[in-house]
């Protein structure tokens, strides 16, 4: 599991869900969990929240929750031992640490216009977007891609391979369990060639997480800045080439699916 984005609400209200409907659901398969936060106490108030304080420590109560849930569903049993309890890695970035990482690409994002004038990533097109709103999507992929880069540095440095991989949001609430191995409806992915989101969000596909193959869900987590230079120059989607929704469904997507991957909702 991938965990990404600001840890809001997240002792009282978050992490219970994720231990109900995420780590016991899938304690079976005794995954190991990577963290990227943003490391900061206040939050402005943006498009979709109001902002407020955040106690960004609060994310390291999933490491004790994590391995709380292993004890429990992998007690040593007579002759068989107990299995290791799951890694958990944690990485952050202050803002100042965002900003050097990422500041030119805010610029760019924000301030390259077309010959008409126009902005050529921000998504002109929709008047509920402010200035903000594009920062908040820049930190967004930014902690997706930091956390996939976290597993992938630790899957090399200790030599395991990953096969199926799930990355959710640290602000989320879930709701109905989430068993990573299978669809909806009992159905087992035993080819490993879905990439399922959501069926919630659609605006017009979820951008909140994802779950399956390895290479699918690299894909979705480390090439958005890349491929959002494509998009740009793509005139079908003047106006909205930044809009986070619509970039998953016109390009991240298409770019999975061209491995011989499905999409399911």
């Amino acid at each position: 599991f991938c965990f990404f984005g600001l840890p809001r609400s997240y002792r009282v209200m978050v992490l219970p869900s994720i231990v109900q409907n995420i780590l016991i659901p899938n304690a079976r398969y005794n995954c190991d969990i990577f963290v990227h936060y943003f490391d900061q106490e206040e939050e402005q108030a943006g498009r979709m929240n109001r902002g407020g304080t955040i106690d960004s420590t609060e994310i390291f109560l999933l490491e004790n929750a994590a391995k709380d849930i292993a004890s429990k569903y992998h007690p040593v049993a007579g002759n068989s031992p107990q299995r290791p309890s799951p890694h958990v890695g944690f990485t952050s970035d202050t803002e100042a640490q965002f900003l050097q990482k990422r500041g030119r690409a805010l610029q760019k994002f924000h301030n390259t216009v077309g010959p008409d004038g126009k902005p050529v990533y921000y998504p002109w097109n929709r008047p509920e977007w402010t200035k903000s709103s594009l920062d908040n999507v820049v930190k967004q992929w930014h902690s997706i891609q930091s956390s996939f880069e976290l597993m992938e540095d630790y899957a090399n440095n200790a030599n395991v391979t990953y096969n199926r991989v799930g990355m959710f949001r640290s602000d989320s609430m879930y709701l109905t369990p989430i068993n990573i191995a299978m669809l909806d409806r009992n159905f087992v992915d035993s080819d490993n060639h879905y990439a399922v989101v959501g069926p919630f969000g659609r605006h017009p596909v979820n951008d909140r997480m994802v779950y399956g193959p390895y290479e699918a869900v690299k894909i979705w987590s480390t090439k958005r800045f890349d491929l959002i230079e494509e998009r740009a120059n793509d005139k079908r989607h003047e106006g909205n080439v930044m809009h986070s929704e619509e970039f998953l469904h016109g390009s991240i997507f298409p770019a999975i699916e061209s491995l011989g991957f499905e999409k399911h909702v």
